[in-house]
């Protein structure tokens, strides 16, 4: 603006250091406007030659002492300029308040309208938003339409092309704006915060979550709240949603583990993009507690680390799959905080090993340092018989300092696991002769023998290191020596393929000829699992590869069983008996089939064998290609003709029901079209073959099978019938097949119990393969659902009580609407609610129904056992949640003086802890 002076009448023009020219009125000394809005001549109403209105531009320049003189001098508040911007919006816009209240005061325009909270909504006031609706504006008006046309019924805030007031505000990230237009009546509080709950700010999440109802029924992404924003979401946000229960904790953890690796927070940079939206320049009363955190958002390394700790401090229960998930990805401290809350530090994981096993094999020594600390067992055998300290041993080259740390925890080197094995032993048994040296020079004691009388010079042998045995032969180790099986150093040796071993021990005076206590040869070891040049060797030194163990098996029989190929191959070339069986009538092809090894097959098949040979059980060799649905073996057995015979096995089990088990189609088609002889015949325990196949699948086969003459009703010896099979079977269209052709007769009826007075809608609702379909057809036949089982357990109790399979609320909703006694006792007392709440596979939700169908959340079982006591017990601290919100009493106690509280320390001490302070 150029310096100038004006003079006008009997007003004074008074040039201000800043170059802006205070108009005065003469002896007042009070600045009421800017000469650049009006030289005070022209109309005040009028548009310059820029199409710019005094006022408004005074308004826009922010200029409140300007804008109340212009009005003052009869300036229209109301009046738009060039840009369709009136006073009254320009003051919206501004997002000053006394601004915007001086000049609503002289407007006539209707503050209801759609555009002026449009422009308030830029402007960002959150005071001016409030008058506004004070005055009648709509929380719900459509502020823009961005389609080319506009539809005659509006669509709602959903559309993309519609912007509500509330949309505006949750795009800008302004949870004043949002929480004044909520309790004004705005919709889709649920839907925005479903929609932005990942990225929003915390405090912009909690106004759209106190508006959005019961947190727990909103779900986004094909999973619950919680779960969905653990992606993502600031520590606050998820703060918050625990707070509300929006969700399952333990699945929000997984998932924070899961996607959150960056040490970034990915939460920070998130808020970033929320800010910034909206435009203006407010004052305090704008920007005061709507923070977006833009500002403060920066890289903070210990942001996931904060999230893990705020979900184990909440009760979620760290699994071993996710602490192995941690180890592999060498998220040391992430794995440190789970473990410190794991209950079991020698948990199994999927794979059926324990954690500390899974961390020692892959050499993670601070997880197995810990695990160690907190008393998992080095000695504890797997499931496989593996010892976490042996399996370390077999890795030493590779894992050394594992070794080290678990040596350092023996009491002494020559402690003892409980199979009797010492670490001398284990470095005996994995070769590593040095190691084995040093031990041995720390006092190891090499005559020491384990539980099962091995003997070190034995786990020498199946080690194969020479010096090793050769330095305990020096020692006077016994060469002769049997363990408690009859099994000598020379077996081991043979057996585990070591040749070297075997020659020297063969050299040194072992026995060749010799059997254990089950006639098993030494030549039968090696056949088993070591190599052809053993054998033969042990051929020409006048072994016979005819003679057979206790059971009469030979050696080619082992090599068969094993699948051993150069073995077997070298036993036929050597003239063993190809057709020669067991006790039990098996020959070698049989065993081979078994194994289901195609190239040894073929190669005794080759050789002679008679593949139509049954064993004593009437069990041909391609039954165990059937049973397998091997169908390469199955071709190779049955050279294109079909004379397997009828019933098999101990048993009672047909062809038929075995080729259904194999579940190989091409097999199961051909044996069915012969197997109509046996095709209602039952095995030992009163199956039949449609009762195998309607629990297996295949509709068609299913429906072939009765048009073939199964029999649709019958039972087995526990009164189970046909029906009830279907019910807990993988496909529910079979029970369509059978209920079509199940009223055959008077005595047949949807409710029939079997021997346990389990009916079919109580295996339809449990097990792993429950389906909706299933109950719902049962249901719809009035099917009896309050029926009882012979222990009172309901229908009810089968679905929400059911381990194999996650139920969630819509799996027992039609089963629930027609159940009438919602708190019916089994006989130890437990109501549907206790499964419930005791169950880790039933949803929150689950227990949120049955409260909403009456159930007393106050019952108690025969011991006194709440369902808030199940619930603590079984580790979900949501259901603890939704119990204490539901009023169950946190103080009962059962008859031996047990609370909830006490029933959560099962879950480890983070758990408990949690529990403890929702109690309080």
């Amino acid at each position: 603006m150029k310096r100038k002076i004006l003079a006008m009448g009997g007003v004074l023009a008074i040039v201000a250091a800043g170059g802006a020219a205070w108009l005065m009125l003469a002896g007042s000394g009070e600045p009421k406007t800017l000469a650049a809005y009006w030289d005070g001549a022209a109309e005040i109403n009028a548009a310059d030659k820029s199409g710019c209105l005094p006022l408004v531009m005074a308004v826009e320049a922010g200029d409140e002492a300007a804008a109340k003189y212009l009005i003052e001098q009869g300036a229209d508040t109301d009046r738009a300029d060039r840009n369709g911007v009136s006073a009254l919006a320009a003051a919206a816009a501004r997002g000053d308040f006394s601004l915007f209240e001086a000049v609503a005061a002289a407007s006539k325009a209707d503050l209801k309208a759609p555009q002026l909270m449009d422009k308030a909504l830029d402007g960002g006031n959150v005071k001016i938003v409030k008058l506004l609706l004070e005055k009648g504006s709509d929380a719900n008006a459509v502020l823009v339409f961005k389609g080319k046309h506009k539809p005659e019924e509006m669509p709602d805030y959903k559309d993309p092309r519609v912007i509500t007031p509330l949309k505006k505000a949750v795009a800008a990230g302004r949870a004043d704006i949002a929480a004044v237009l909520l309790d004004k009546g705005a919709d889709g509080a649920a839907y925005f915060l479903a929609e932005n709950v990942r990225t929003a700010a915390p405090e912009l999440v909690r106004a759209l979550g106190d508006k959005a109802g019961d947190l727990r029924e909103i779900e986004t992404g094909n999973t619950d709240l919680l779960t969905y924003a653990a992606e993502t979401a600031p520590a606050g946000t998820l703060a918050y949603l625990i707070e509300k229960n929006a969700g399952d904790v333990n699945a929000a953890l997984q998932r924070v583990l899961t996607h959150r690796k960056d040490a970034e927070s990915t939460g920070a940079k998130a808020e970033n993009g929320a800010a910034g939206a909206m435009s203006g320049t407010g004052g305090a009363e704008r920007t005061a507690g709507t923070e977006n955190g833009a500002n403060a958002a920066e890289k903070n390394p210990s942001e996931t680390a904060q999230i893990i700790e705020l979900f184990l401090q909440n009760g979620a229960r760290p699994t071993v799959a996710a602490m192995e998930l941690m180890l592999a990805e060498r998220r040391t401290d992430a794995y440190l905080a789970l473990a410190q809350c794991s209950p079991n530090p020698n948990a199994l994981t999927a794979k059926n090993e324990s954690i500390l096993m899974y961390a020692a094999e892959n050499g993670y020594v601070d997880g197995v340092r810990f695990l160690l600390e907190q008393g998992a067992d080095m000695w504890q055998a797997e499931a496989d018989g593996r010892t976490v300290i042996g399996t370390a041993v077999k890795n030493a080259a590779k894992h050394s300092e594992v070794v080290a740390l678990l040596e350092e925890r023996l009491k002494d080197i020559n402690e003892p696991g409980y199979n009797g094995e010492t670490l001398l032993m284990l470095y005996a048994g994995s070769g590593r002769d040095a190691d084995f040296a040093r031990v041995a020079e720390k006092g190891g004691d090499i005559f020491k023998v384990d539980n099962a009388g091995k003997t070190l010079l034995m786990y020498a042998a199946e080690g194969g290191n020479t010096k090793i045995i050769d330095y305990l032969l020096n020692k006077g180790a016994n060469i002769a020596a049997k363990d408690n099986a009859g099994r000598t150093a020379l077996m081991y040796a043979a057996g585990s393929g070591r040749d070297a071993a075997a020659r020297l021990l063969a050299e040194k005076g072992a026995k060749t000829g010799e059997a254990d206590y089950e006639g098993k040869t030494v030549l039968m070891y090696a056949a088993e699992k070591g190599s052809p040049e053993t054998a033969a060797r042990l051929i020409d030194d006048g072994i016979s590869f005819a003679a057979a163990d206790n059971e009469g098996r030979t050696a080619l029989m082992y090599a068969a069983g094993s699948g051993n190929v150069p073995m077997a191959e070298m036993l036929l070339e050597k003239g063993d008996d190809v057709d020669k069986t067991d006790v039990r009538g098996r020959t070698a092809l049989a065993y081979a089939a078994k194994n289901g090894n195609a190239e040894i097959i073929r190669l005794i098949r080759d050789y002679g064998a008679d593949i139509y040979l049954a064993d004593k059980d009437g069990k041909q060799p391609v039954v165990y290609a059937i049973e397998q649905g091997n169908a390469e073996a199955f071709d190779l057995l049955t050279d294109g003709f079909m004379l397997f015979g009828s019933a098999v096995g101990r048993n009672g089990k047909t062809v038929l029901m075995y080729a259904i088990e194999g579940g190989n189609v091409q097999i199961l088609r051909k044996v069915m079209d012969r197997g109509l002889t046996t095709l209602n015949k039952k095995d030992r325990f009163g199956r039949t073959a449609l009762m195998y196949l309607v629990g297996e699948g295949r509709p068609d086969m299913v429906r072939e099978l009765i048009q073939k003459g199964a029999n649709v009703t019958a039972r087995d010896n526990n009164g189970k019938t046909v029906l009830m099979y279907a019910a807990e079977g993988t496909a529910g269209v079979n029970m369509v097949t059978v209920l079509q052709n199940f009223w055959v007769d008077a005595n047949t009826n949807i409710n029939m119990r079997d021997s346990d007075g389990k009916t079919a809608l109580m295996y339809a609702v449990s097990g792993k393969n429950s389906q909706l379909i299933k109950p719902h057809m049962l249901l719809a036949r009035n099917a009896n659902a309050d029926a009882t089982d012979d222990t009172g357990k309901t229908v009810l109790m089968y679905a929400v009580g059911n381990h194999e399979a996650r139920v969630d609320a819509k799996a027992i909703e039609e089963l629930l609407a027609a159940v009438k006694r919602i708190d019916q006792n089994d006989d130890n007392g437990r109501t549907a609610l206790m499964y419930a709440a005791a169950n880790p596979a039933a949803d929150t939700g689950i227990l949120e129904q049955l409260i909403e169908k009456g159930a007393n959340v106050q019952a108690a079982d025969n011991t006194g056992k709440t369902a808030l006591m199940y619930a603590a017990e079984g580790g979900d601290i949501g259901k603890v949640r939704l119990l204490l919100a539901a009023g169950a009493n946190a103080s009962v106690q059962t008859q031996d003086g047990k609370t909830a509280a006490d029933f959560a320390k099962g879950n480890g001490k983070c758990f408990a802890d949690a529990v403890r302070k929702l109690l309080k």
